[in-house]
């Protein structure tokens, strides 16, 4: 049952900081010096430090964070190019599915001819073992080097031929990149989950149990969001912390651990469901933040609407019914025991601890929800919308640039002081 989420990301509409997306600001020459800032220090040279101005991630964090392209790529080339001359070597298992079925298991094939582990005859299928952390751990890899590229080579440019201003640049960056992830995510998930028998069929998560073999894309679909959420366990500790970091954090380690035990124990159709519920709604949200950093107000607010009905919909409907599945349907339909040697995980206590689990999710949804509606009811009352979760240091820091461009240009424009005699 696994599930991903906000930056899952988010989940206060995070419209504006503490202005209107679009209310125009005064614009400045273009900066021929380092800005001072209020302190009379050198303002920070780049995005990334303007954004993370006056905070520092933990040293063996901040490694991680200067070393996100060469060294992932040095090691995602020598995996595929190893892969490549020999793939049955020990290369091969980290960089692709592993355990193919050769028909002789203990466990039945799946018999019906739909989808995600539970296909025709023919098709090659796979089982589950431990170079299964391998290739998660590669996956880390890809999704750190995938980040870091994107974002310094498409998405900053972007955000500056946009008009987006320095303190947000990195902001931008962040965001765009969870609307590339999370639109690559829906996409692949949704092909997964509509060729399935268990699209809007939720008795179906639970019939022909165990579904212990998967096709090779459906696996590496299921262990690749694995490694994505593991790599957000990261990418939390590098960015500057926000007003929810304690509830992103907990959200991050409810969903690995959703996904671990789903893929495990023979869980993956409510799992690849529940991800594919929490995917769309983060597409909208990040975009909306998006367009509020370059100011495009209509379309920000326009994004925002139609995200809290996604939101409303997806999260607190269609995921609950899926755990309304698992508290009625289930136990018409498995009996709860325990049974390894069958593929068999759903006891008494695996029951208690899915529940658990995805209530906890939901629990935080909720939190979530009621910051959103805050939101929501600010605008209802004229107000302009503000981001109750995250974004508010993103304000600060715009205000503090554009303090440090007047600073600037006061400094070039004012004559020289003379100097005090002795």
């Amino acid at each position: 049952m696994a599930t991903s989420t906000i930056h899952r990301h988010s989940t206060a509409a995070s419209m504006a900081g503490r202005v209107s997306p679009c209310v125009s600001r005064p614009a400045f020459p273009a900066k021929q010096h380092a800005p001072l800032s209020k302190a009379g220090t050198a303002a920070p040279a780049t995005d990334a430090d303007a954004h993370h101005a006056g905070w520092h991630p933990h040293p063996i964090m901040a490694a991680y964070r200067d070393n996100q392209l060469k060294v992932p790529l040095a090691l995602i080339t020598l995996i595929v190019g190893g892969t490549l001359l020999a793939p049955d070597s020990l290369l091969g298992h980290i960089a692709l599915p592993s355990y193919p079925i050769d028909g002789t298991e203990p466990l039945p094939r799946p018999r019906s001819a739909a989808a995600p582990g539970f296909v025709a005859d023919g098709t090659q299928l796979y089982g589950k073992g431990a170079y299964d952390v391998a290739f998660v751990a590669f996956g880390v890899l890809v999704w750190t080097f995938l980040r870091a590229a994107v974002i310094d080579y498409v998405l900053r440019p972007t955000a500056k031929a946009l008009g987006c201003r320095r303190a947000l640049v990195e902001r931008f960056g962040e965001q765009g990149w969870l609307v590339v992830y999370y639109t690559l995510s829906f996409s692949v998930g949704t092909y997964f989950v509509y060729n399935s028998p268990y699209w809007y069929n939720t008795s179906q998560f639970w019939i022909d149990y165990p579904h212990a073999y998967l096709t090779g894309p459906f696996k590496s679909y299921y262990l690749m969001q694995l490694a994505f959420w593991i790599q957000q366990l990261f990418v939390i500790h590098i960015e500057k912390p926000r007003k929810d970091h304690v509830q992103m954090l907990a959200h991050h380690l409810v969903t690995c651990a959703l996904i671990i035990s789903s893929y495990y124990t023979n869980f993956t159709r409510i799992g690849s469901a529940v991800l594919v519920t929490m995917d769309v709604g983060d597409i909208l949200l990040s975009s909306a933040k998006c367009f509020n950093y370059v100011r495009w107000r209509r379309l920000c607010d326009a994004t925002f609407v139609a995200f809290v009905g996604v939101w409303l919909y997806s999260r607190h409907y269609i995921y609950l019914s899926m755990v309304w599945s698992l508290w009625s349907e289930l136990p018409t339909i498995l009996p709860l025991t325990w049974a390894p040697e069958r593929g068999h995980y759903m006891s008494t206590g695996g029951f208690w601890f899915f529940m658990t689990l995805l209530l906890a999710l939901q629990a935080l949804l909720l939190m979530w929800l009621y910051m959103i509606v805050r939101v929501v009811l600010k605008v209802v009352r004229g107000s302009a919308p503000e981001d109750n979760r995250s974004d508010d240091e993103a304000s600060d820091n715009e205000d503090e640039d554009e303090d440090e461009d007047e600073q600037q240009q006061t400094a070039a424009t004012a004559p020289p002081k003379k100097a005090k005699r002795a």
